[in-house]
C-alpha cells in the first residue's frame, strides 16, 4: 500500500522537547525528538517528507513516468467501475487529453494547467 507521508510536531511534556511525528509511504508511524523549538521540529518534518517523496516511499515516482493519456485511461477504469458520474468524467477528460496527450506527469507545470485554463 502506497500512500502520502504526511506528520505533525508536538511538545513532549515529560522530555520538555519537541517531537516529529509522521507516517511512511506504507503507513508505519515514526515518532523522532527534533530538538527545542516548534521550527526546529516543522524543518525536521518538511525535511523528512521530501526525503521519502524523493525516495519513491509514496508511490508518486511511478505514476509520474506515465503519460497523462495512460493515467487518464487507468482512472475511467476505475471509474466506470465505481461512479454513477462516470460520464461526466468521461467528458471533462476529453479536453483534458486533448491539452496534455502524451505529456508525462513530471513535465506538467502549474504554467501548462493554466494556459489550459485561459484556453
Amino acid at each position: 500500500m502506497h500512500l502520502l507521508p504526511r506528520g505533525s510536531v508536538w511538545k513532549h511534556a515529560k522530555m520538555n522537547t519537541w517531537v516529529v511525528d509522521y507516517r511512511d509511504g506504507q503507513g508505519r508511524r515514526h515518532v523522532v525528538k527534533a530538538g527545542s523549538s516548534k521550527t526546529v521540529a516543522i524543518v525536521a518534518l518538511n525535511a523528512k517528507i521530501r526525503a521519502l517523496m524523493v525516495e519513491g516511499v509514496s508511490g508518486l515516482p511511478e505514476i509520474e513516468k506515465k503519460p497523462f493519456n495512460e493515467v487518464a485511461d487507468e482512472y475511467m477504469a476505475y471509474a466506470r467501475a465505481g461512479k454513477r458520474s462516470w460520464h461526466r468524467d468521461e467528458r471533462s477528460l476529453k479536453h483534458l487529453r486533448a491539452a496534455f496527450g502524451n505529456k508525462p506527469l513530471s513535465s506538467l507545470s502549474v504554467r501548462d494547467v493554466e494556459e489550459y485554463k485561459t484556453a
